[in-house]
């Protein structure tokens, strides 16, 4: 086990979401400096609908300058427990409302940069009345695809959203669905 001190930690920028710390460490004989983003957390939820479909988000990230597809997901707000946070973002981001939520456990997205924590949720859902709402920075298109189409899409390398891939292949390993 490696025995680190940290020798300097400055907070270097505060935004919406996300805060910057540089941290100056002391592993061993050697200093080393850290960039980390520190983030609060998110969920992640695989929804299944009552016929056996998948419902998968198309959603511009501006990171990647590109429109993505991925499960549900959604930041945690203060105070906020995980499956409050899976209940709300289903419903913002869907209009679907959970029946049966099991939680799938939890995934570090970058543990060489980042505390980011997502927890990963499976859903069985129904449709509510009203449909989504997403917040004013959301451009999100809701789809509703077959197992074999998912396992198609995976396949071929056209899901790559970590968090979705996560939450699948744990969903399959539990025997919660089949790809």
């Amino acid at each position: 086990m490696v025995k680190e001190t940290i020798k300097e930690s400055r907070m270097v920028h505060t935004g919406r979401y996300l805060k910057v710390r540089v941290d100056r460490v002391k592993v061993g004989s050697g200093e080393h400096v850290y960039d980390l983003v520190l983030h609060p957390g998110a969920v992640a939820i695989l929804p299944v609908t009552p016929d056996g479909r998948i419902l998968l988000e198309k959603q511009y990230r501006h990171a990647l300058g590109q429109t993505i597809l991925e499960i549900p997901a959604g930041t945690l707000e203060e105070g906020e427990t995980p499956e409050d946070c899976a209940k709300r973002e289903l419903m913002e981001e869907t209009g679907y409302r959970p029946i049966h939520l099991i939680k799938l456990g939890v995934v570090y997205t970058a543990p060489g940069y980042s505390n980011e924590r997502i927890h990963l949720f499976y859903a069985k859902v129904i449709k509510e009345k009203g449909g989504p709402a997403p917040e004013p920075d959301e451009t999100i298109t809701v789809g509703s695809y077959t197992m074999s189409h998912v396992s198609s899409m995976v396949r071929r390398g056209l899901l790559l959203d970590s968090k979705s891939l996560s939450a699948l292949f744990i969903a399959e390993r539990l025997g919660l669905v089949r790809l």
